[in-house]
């Protein structure tokens, strides 16, 4: 006999839900009210998100969260209850989260109901799919929300593949360029987005790696200005001085690296290429692809 609700339980949930929306909506509006500000990193994989984030979260009365429940072989999509978490845990800080998120439906819903701004952490495709192999090699091979993959595919060093003749930064190429693709575009052109846009206080701010690692100081300082944050100058510098000496999984940070490794790689350097010619008519400039 398949399973029905009794009346009590529907009203017992009717009345729950309103009761969460309602405590949800206190919460939010208290943020508003308080002038309490939360923004999202939506970045590649190996961008300088985790160094952002700490930039952030050594400033006065910023607090990192997490705004999905778990992270590994998962689209990094925002979830509501999270965010609900983060936001009870911390009601008189700003929040920063960061994730590996495409701008879609579900991300305009979640930034417009928690007037949360984003931070769209952008860098060079080929510097980023040479950092992402440069992972590899120190954490390991393993399925990710972008790509599968496992340790057995590859020698130990991660040097060669050990079941097809494509070396480890082709399989990065075929099988994480797609996503970089994909993510890029979907915030690039979220103003023409068919799941329509956000309201002008919750534009998408646009960041570059290579910007924030050549002038950190003026590019981060860009960043909270533009959030509407009001912190000195020996705050925002303390703030990167900590940021500096923490632990993080910062990239070896050599812009133009990728450019040298792909000129000895030709067969990951033809993938790039085949893949690129698909989206000839985009302005990829941001990840370092001329026009």
């Amino acid at each position: 006999m398949p399973y029905t609700d009794s009346v009590a339980d529907k009203k017992y949930r009717i009345l729950y839900n309103n009761f969460s929306s309602q405590f949800q909506n206190a919460i939010i509006y208290g943020r508003i009210k308080n002038n309490l500000r939360s923004s999202v990193i939506a970045c590649m994989p190996k961008s300088g998100s985790t160094w952002l984030t700490s930039l952030f979260s050594n400033l006065p009365l910023y607090k990192s969260v997490d705004m999905v429940p778990v992270f590994g072989a998962r689209e990094q999509e925002l979830e509501s209850y999270s965010i609900d978490l983060a936001f009870q845990a911390n009601p008189t800080e700003h929040l920063i989260s960061q994730n590996h998120v495409k701008y879609n439906k579900h991300t305009r819903k979640m930034l417009g109901m928690y007037c949360m701004r984003p931070i769209v952490l952008t860098r060079s495709i080929k510097d980023n799919l040479v950092s992402l192999v440069d992972h590899w090699r120190l954490f390991g091979p393993i399925p990710n929300f972008n790509l599968y993959i496992q340790p057995h595919y590859f020698s130990a060093d991660v040097s060669t593949s050990l079941h097809s003749s494509a070396s480890p930064l082709e399989y990065a190429v075929r099988l994480h360029t797609p996503w970089i693709l994909n993510f890029y575009l979907s915030w690039a052109n979220f103003e023409s987005s068919p799941f329509s846009s956000l309201p002008p206080v919750l534009h998408p701010i646009f960041v570059s790696y290579e910007s924030l690692q050549q002038d950190t100081f003026n590019t981060f300082r860009s960043i909270l200005t533009k959030l509407g944050m009001s912190y000195s100058d020996e705050q925002v510098a303390r703030a990167i001085e900590k940021a500096s000496t923490s632990r993080t999984r910062k990239n070896k940070g050599i812009i133009g690296r990728g450019e040298d490794l792909f000129d000895k790689d030709s067969s990951a350097h033809q993938a790039l290429k085949d893949i690129l010619k698909l989206y000839s008519h985009e302005d990829l400039s941001p990840l370092g692809i001329p026009n």
